[in-house]
């Protein structure tokens, strides 16, 4: 079974060095002393003692040690791989239905939260879309605002630049006007001037003739 050499392990082979031979051929991989000493232990206190030991060609094999009444132990080693795999695969088997039951039963469990988050969803979507239509709504009520007011801000532009041309048209008529007033004002004073002047050439002359009449009288 584990490919010993039967130069070795034969009548008056000790358990350690069995052990030990076990190890140099890779059949063993703990502690040979601790192993040894665990199994003296168990058969010392009469207690019946197994264990899997896994080979090195991946075969399974079951060893159980029996005490004795009247000391030492039987020690019976089976080769179990196939029972093992298939024990191996039934408890993976019952883990998935196990697995595959818990999560039946957490679909059951959320399936009515999910179909009330849904809902719910469903419902605020509606809401949704409703108020995007509205605001769509308005938002072309104020786009519509919007352009008249640009349309209104660009005729009052206008206006206020048509006022702005128009305004200096008056005040250059006004300041024509008040020049020409100036000039008219300078042509008449300088008319009375000239009037007031015959007046008084006038006015002389006639002084001199009163008084010529007076002498031509006297």
């Amino acid at each position: 079974m584990y490919k010993l050499s039967p130069e070795i392990v034969k009548p008056g082979c000790t358990l350690k060095r069995l052990i030990e031979y076990r190890k140099e051929t890779g059949l063993f991989s703990g502690d040979v002393d601790s192993y040894v000493q665990k199994i003296l232990d168990a058969m010392a206190q009469g207690t019946s003692q197994q264990h899997y030991v896994q080979a090195s060609d991946g075969r399974i094999v079951l060893a159980k040690n029996e005490p004795l009444p009247g000391g030492g132990w039987v020690s019976t080693h089976e080769d179990v791989t196939e029972q093992r795999h298939a024990e191996q695969e039934r408890a993976a088997i019952r883990d998935q239905e196990q697995r595959r039951a818990n999560i039946d039963s957490a679909i059951a469990s959320f399936r009515p939260t999910v179909e009330k988050l849904l809902s719910t969803v469903s419902a605020s979507a509606t809401a949704m879309r409703s108020t995007a239509r509205t605001l769509f709504g308005s938002s072309e009520q104020t786009s519509q605002r919007a352009e008249s007011a640009v349309q209104a801000f660009h005729e009052a532009s206008t206006n206020v630049e048509t006022a702005a041309v128009t305004a200096d048209e008056l005040s250059r008529s006004i300041s024509e006007i008040s020049r020409q007033l100036i000039h008219t004002t300078n042509i008449v004073g300088l008319a009375t001037s000239e009037a007031r002047a015959t007046d008084d050439e006038i006015g002389g002359l006639a002084d001199g003739v009163r008084r010529r009449s007076g002498m031509w009288s006297n």
